[in-house]
């Protein structure tokens, strides 16, 4: 990379790989004439003509070898890259490649090392999926049947629904991490594409999300006081960014004492918009303000009333928020002392 880098800093050079070759030929091509010419003028006597022939010959085969060695070096990023794919291919090695030149083959190896980035985040994200579902599949499903073998003895004996409702609780448990985790694997499918922005009303949202837990908050008696205004209108993927909303407002539910409320606020500071959803829960040590994002924290709790959580709801919300360009951000002031959860969001 010696001779790529030397001339990738002349100017003329520095954006265009094929002039590089084109003046190491030009030069190689005229090494001989030059010669021939400086030959000829410090001679004191006219040369011979078979001196002359050898002198000529001599000089081709030298600037021929020469310039020949020299465009072999200017492949050297080609190499590099071509060693580089074939390494994550056979070894899963990721390559550290150089991401300062402007030439084509200066774009191909930063390409290929932002690809090959990309694409090994995906393959340990997938395997994490996978490791996920044969982990926390198992168990409810090894739940369910043994919950419903019991459910027909007693259905033989005259009991009947006795555990109806956990099999019901289990399944329902299941459904949420697959559903979790194939929200998962649509946005890693996605990850370097944009994402298609609408205008959206961020009350509309708010209001729509809310309703969808109309049952749930009913039956723990929580009020919702939602306080945003109507003139607040969002660019972004309307699907995605109401599927972020109400995670947080399912861990909101999740985490709240029955009759208590949960408020969701709005508020402009110059180009971004918060949104907070607060709860009276459980609340948690600051510290772990951040480690509740990931995907496979050991901070997983059960609700006020017993309700299982997947671990992944809140992982998925901030990575949409941060596909949107914006974030989630958790606060607490401690435990039983409520949470906040605010998303952060571009805002024209």
């Amino acid at each position: 990379m010696v001779v790529y880098d030397k001339l990738s800093k002349v100017a003329p050079f520095r954006k265009k790989y094929s002039l590089k070759f084109l003046a190491i030929a030009f030069i190689g091509i005229h090494v001989p004439l030059i010669g021939m010419g400086i030959f000829f003028a410090v001679s004191s006597d006219h040369p011979d003509l078979f001196t002359t022939i050898v002198f000529m010959l001599g000089l081709t085969l030298f600037a021929t070898f020469c310039t020949l060695s020299v465009l072999n070096k200017l492949l050297a990023p080609l190499q590099l890259a071509s060693k580089s794919l074939n390494s994550y291919l056979e070894d899963r090695i990721v390559p550290e490649l150089p991401m300062h030149y402007e030439d084509e083959a200066g774009v191909l190896l930063a390409n290929i090392g932002k690809s090959i980035g990309i694409l090994d985040h995906m393959v340990v994200e997938k395997t994490g999926v996978i490791d996920l579902l044969s982990h926390d599949l198992r168990s409810p499903m090894a739940r369910i049947i043994g919950l419903s073998q019991v459910q027909k003895i007693d259905q033989e004996n005259g009991n009947n629904n006795k555990y109806t409702d956990e099999i019901i609780a289990e399944c329902n448990h299941a459904l949420a991490l697959l559903a979790d985790v194939i929200h998962i694997l649509r946005q890693e499918e996605m990850t370097g594409k944009s994402i298609p922005l609408v205008k959206t009303s961020l009350k509309e949202i708010v209001t729509k999300s809310a309703c969808a837990f109309d049952i749930r908050s009913s039956e723990k008696k929580i009020s919702w006081a939602i306080n945003v205004n109507e003139d607040q209108q969002l660019e972004v993927e309307p699907t995605l960014f109401t599927q972020a909303v109400k995670n947080v407002m399912n861990n909101a539910i999740k985490f709240s004492l029955p009759g208590s409320t949960i408020y969701i606020d709005s508020k402009l500071s110059g180009s971004l918009l918060y949104m907070s959803i607060k709860d009276e829960g459980i609340g948690f040590d600051m510290k772990d303000s951040e480690a509740i994002f990931l995907r496979f924290t050991k901070l997983g709790r059960k609700g006020t009333q017993g309700e299982a959580s997947t671990g992944l709801g809140l992982f998925l919300s901030k990575k949409i928020m941060q596909r949107h360009g914006g974030d989630l951000i958790a606060e607490s002031n401690g435990p039983g002392s409520g949470a906040t959860f605010t998303f952060i969001i571009p805002f024209k």
